[in-house]
């Protein structure tokens, strides 16, 4: 590693920096006094650096992958044998690359199959065992390394084989580690792995420490329960456990669902406000729903949804309703809630403000789609309902149409406040944001929860 020093001539020492004159007799001495203060400053950095953990797998990791693809090519080769070719096939996958690997699935795939073998049943149990230990000395030695993605891969890839017991160890184990790693990301879905697996008291406790840690350091994803979906959610600076009426901030981001940079930008934007930030991942706010986009959801879950006729919406609703009845029980948030929705995101917002709006303190449509028609009965309300804020960019480039396609986001505004309209829902504003494009304008969501604006 190369270090380079940028001195200023004559004035480099350590008072020339803060703007002081120094005396030329002291010149000499600063001057020492400076090289000494670098020298220490480059033995301390490179120690940091030393000291971090190596971007790769460490030796021990390396060394326990090839064990476990020997073994992998060592199960393999006894179905070639036994003529078990199926399973030799499956297992292989597991065997990494190599000429030797092609040449047995060659075999393999061009061997006459037998009947399963009655030595299989204890073949398969024993392989399972020593994949399971394999398994977690592998994760072991990544949490070693300060390693939280290969260590959950590892624990992932030998689960089934693992005693339940043992599973829920390694899954607390898991747990800890998440605690102080930065990728929230990964963090809240080893959470999720862990919150069906893991019964004991004091297991629970500590997953719900863990739990409520990341939601106040950055943000966590809940799971609705009885309902596939999940959320981020980012509980305000000053949250406390048995915390009461907490406010809820709803924040549906559109097509590109970007749903953790979503909350990123929102909780950026909230500052020291007491208010609980909701992201939910939803489905109706894009069109194809790309499995890339959505790392929570499993294919079948994505598949049943696809079609645009409705059920994106059931979803949608459904799993909000859990995510927030989830909140209210844990977090001590208030009964309603108020939601903004920008670009496709604005789907869902209109979609409740017209079906539920007694659910809602006040809505924000922020450059926000609107897809009809709107119920053909009137919801349920106090008049005169929930403030809407209707915010148009004025450079908004798809206002007239979006993607060739019209109406605009100011013909489908006009449609969806006239559907209000239509339903008693009057207390509406309108506004074009001077010089905005298409923006989720967050700032102005944030100023709704201030005192002087309700």
């Amino acid at each position: 590693m190369w270090w380079t020093l940028r001195v200023k001539r004559p004035r480099w020492t350590p008072e020339a920096f803060s703007g002081e004159d120094v005396p030329m007799p002291a010149l000499r001495h600063h001057a020492r006094t400076a090289a000494c203060r670098t020298v220490l400053l480059l033995l301390t950095t490179l120690a940091v650096v030393a000291q971090k953990p190596a971007e790769g797998p460490a030796p021990g990791e390396l060394k326990l992958q090839t064990e476990m693809q020997k073994l992998a090519a060592q199960q393999a080769q006894w179905c070639l044998e036994h003529r078990q070719c199926e399973e030799g096939l499956r297992v292989l996958a597991e065997a990494g690359e190599s000429p030797a690997v092609a040449k047995l699935k060659k075999a393999l795939e061009s061997a006459t199959p037998a009947v399963e073998s009655p030595l299989l049943p204890v073949k398969r149990k024993e392989w399972r065992q020593r994949r399971a230990v394999l398994g977690l000395q592998l994760m072991s030695a990544a949490l070693k390394a300060q390693a939280l993605a290969r260590a959950q891969a590892a624990f992932v890839s030998v689960r089934e084989d693992l005693e339940p017991a043992r599973a829920v160890k390694a899954l607390v184990e898991l747990v800890r580690a998440a605690r102080d790693d930065k990728d929230v990301a990964l963090a809240s879905r080893i959470l999720l792995t862990a919150e069906s697996a893991l019964s004991d008291s004091k297991e629970r406790l500590l997953m719900r420490t863990v739990r409520e840690e990341l939601a106040l350091r950055e943000g966590v994803l809940l799971k609705a329960e009885g309902r596939p979906m999940v959320a981020w959610v980012a509980l305000p600076v000053g949250w406390k456990a048995g915390a009461k009426d907490v406010a809820v901030q709803v924040a549906l981001e559109g097509a590109g669902s970007n749903f953790l940079g979503a909350l990123r930008n929102f909780r950026q934007q909230r500052g020291e406000r007491n208010v609980i930030l909701v992201v939910p991942c939803t489905l109706s706010n894009t069109n194809a729903l790309d499995a890339a986009r959505y790392p929570d959801y499993d294919a079948a879950t994505l598949a049943a949804n696809e079609a645009r006729d409705g059920r994106r919406f059931d979803f949608d609703a459904q799993g909000l309703t859990g995510i927030l009845e989830v909140l209210r029980r844990d977090y001590g948030a208030a009964p309603r809630f108020s939601v903004t929705g920008f670009s496709g995101g604005g789907m869902l917002t209109w979609w409740w403000i017209l079906h539920r709006p007694a659910d809602l303190e006040h809505a924000l449509l922020a450059c926000g789609n609107f897809q009809g028609p709107p119920p053909a009965d009137k919801p349920e309300f106090t008049a005169p309902g929930p403030d809407i804020h209707l915010l148009i960019g004025e450079k908004d480039g798809f206002n007239e149409e979006v993607f060739g396609q019209k109406p605009g986001i100011i013909g489908q505004t006009d449609a969806g406040e006239a559907a209000a309209r239509a339903f008693g829902l009057s207390r509406i504003t309108r506004r074009v944001i001077s010089g905005a494009g298409h923006d989720s304008f967050a700032a102005e969501v944030w100023k709704l929860h201030d005192p002087l604006r309700r």
